[in-house]
């Protein structure tokens, strides 16, 4: 009808808008963080940075599911309302903090190698690629539940919707222990793990796994959503990971600085968010919900190896009390 066709436009639009200051905001905090952290710190400063965001949707969700399309919009720009006045409260002025981002091991100017800047290069343009792929897979698997629920389980929205914020609350407990057993790995194994874990939990994502679930009395469709839950843990971890040691290896200036390679960063991340959740949507209506879990696997599978090829290699480990230049090879 002209008013749905018209009320469609409208949410395009400030979903367009949305996008604009969400993009905007993290491109600030992300680069501003470079100020104040310290470089072994800034992995473990992204993934609660990326902790914020993921619960803040998963809320959404769950709180979305119980309310009105009118009163959810409320409770949205309440919740924008809020954001600016905390950000206004609490935000340090940073003309008034240390800059870490022109420290070096001796204090003076910074003069990175020709060799080891080319190195670093590669790893940000790594980063960068899997930060793609990654989002792709997290959009698809947002997406994924509600359609599969809906259509192959007979869910209502309401339930579906639930059920999709709750894999993305799951992000909260993987944070708390990962953070007592961070130091069990150094980073570079982490990342291998959790994405060998990733493929593991999108095999239960398959009709036949289901099914054999079902036959021991899983419920298939809990089956699923609680692979999905492990997987979006997992590469929500992943993602801290991998934000955070690219922020260590930034260059001092130019287009692989912290500012400029949190752009490509993001850029990267809205072209995954586009292009998964799509692409999800075409494989489950099409092909059904074996070519999802399969074009998942295939895609994690892509990550791994642009990490293997372009970020493992060059990663280097920052002990404590470095600054952001000062390094270490990793063993």
């Amino acid at each position: 009808s002209a008013g749905g066709g018209g009320l469609a436009t409208l949410l395009v639009a400030s979903r367009f808008v949305q996008g604009v200051g969400a993009g905007g905001n993290m491109q600030f905090y992300m680069a501003t963080s470079l100020c104040l952290t310290e470089v072994a710190e800034r992995p473990n400063f992204s993934m609660s940075v990326v902790l914020g965001g993921t619960a803040g949707c998963g809320f959404g969700l769950v709180f979305s599911a119980f309310l009105s399309s009118a009163h959810t919009a409320v409770a949205q720009v309440a919740a924008a309302v809020a954001s600016v006045v905390a950000l206004l409260l609490v935000h340090p002025c940073l003309a008034d903090l240390e800059d870490r981002r022109a420290a070096s091991p001796a204090g003076g100017e910074l003069e990175v190698e020709e060799e080891e800047a080319g190195s670093r290069k590669v790893l940000i343009v790594g980063v960068t690629l899997i930060g793609c792929v990654r989002k792709a897979m997290w959009g698809a698997m947002e997406v994924a539940p509600a359609l599969l629920l809906k259509d192959a389980f007979r869910w209502d929205r309401r339930d579906a919707g639930l059920a999709t914020g709750a894999a993305l609350l799951g992000t909260i407990p993987a944070r708390i222990l990962y953070s007592s057993a961070s130091s069990a790995l150094p980073p570079r194994q982490w990342i291998r793990l959790l994405a060998v874990l990733v493929i593991a939990g999108l095999v239960f994502c398959f009709e036949a796994t289901c099914d054999l679930g079902a036959s021991v009395g899983i419920p298939p469709a809990g089956l699923l959503m609680c692979s999905l839950a492990v997987c979006l843990a997992f590469l929500f971890l992943l993602e801290g990971l991998l934000v955070g040691t690219m922020q260590q290896h930034v260059l001092p200036s130019g287009p692989f600085d912290g500012n400029h390679s949190q752009l490509w960063y993001i850029m990267a991340l809205g072209t995954g968010g586009f292009l998964g959740p799509w692409a999800s949507r075409l494989a489950i209506q099409e092909r059904g919900q074996d070519a999802f879990a399969g074009g998942q696997i295939a895609t994690a599978l892509a990550f791994a190896a642009v990490f293997e090829a372009m970020v493992a290699p060059r990663m280097q480990s920052f002990p404590a009390a470095a600054t952001k230049w000062a390094r270490q090879p990793t063993p």
